[in-house]
C-alpha cells in the first residue's frame, strides 16, 4: 500500500532516478579505485561517500526521502555499535542502544522544550549520553570476575 502512493505521488520515480545515478557514482569509483592500492584506494572511497552524502539531500527532495536517508543512517550507527560489541568484541550487550537512546532523547527534549535547534540539541544530546555513560561506566569498570 505504501509503495503504491509512493509510486502515484511521484516519489518512487524520483528516488528510482536519484538512486540510479547513486549507483553509476559509485561503479565509476570501483573502476577508477581498481588502479589504486592502499592509502590512495581508501581516500577515493571516502571521496566518493562524501560525494553521495552530499548529493543526497539535494536528489532526494521529498520528505519521506529525507527521512528514509535520516533513518538509514540512524540504524546505521546502531548497527555499527553492535558490530563492536557483538562481533569484535564477543560480548552479547544490548547496552549502547541506552546510550543511544539517551542522547536522541535529549535533543528531542531539547527542540520540544526548549525550543532549540536541533543543530544544539545534537551536541546536548551527546553530551547528556556521554555523561550517562560515564556514571554507568565508572562503577561497571570496578567490577571483577564476571
Amino acid at each position: 500500500m505504501m509503495w503504491r502512493l509512493i509510486w502515484l505521488s511521484g516519489g518512487f520515480q524520483q528516488g528510482l532516478g536519484a538512486l540510479v545515478l547513486l549507483y553509476a557514482i559509485a561503479a565509476s569509483a570501483w573502476n577508477i579505485v581498481g588502479g589504486y592500492t592502499g592509502m590512495m584506494r581508501r581516500l577515493i572511497w571516502l571521496s566518493v561517500g562524501l560525494a553521495i552524502l552530499i548529493a543526497y539531500p539535494l536528489l532526494m527532495s521529498t520528505p519521506f526521502q529525507q527521512r528514509l536517508g535520516a533513518l538509514v543512517l540512524l540504524y546505521a550507527i546502531a548497527a555499527s555499535a553492535w558490530n563492536i560489541v557483538g562481533g569484535y568484541a564477543g560480548q552479547v550487550s544490548v547496552g549502547h542502544v541506552v546510550f543511544f537512546g539517551c542522547g536522541a532523547y535529549a535533543a528531542m527534549g531539547a527542540y520540544a522544550h526548549f525550543e532549540l535547534s536541533p543543530l544544539v540539541g545534537i551536541p546536548a544530546g551527546i553530551v547528556i549520553a556521554v555523561a550517562i555513560a560515564a556514571v554507568i561506566g565508572g562503577p561497571t569498570l570496578r567490577l571483577s570476575g564476571h
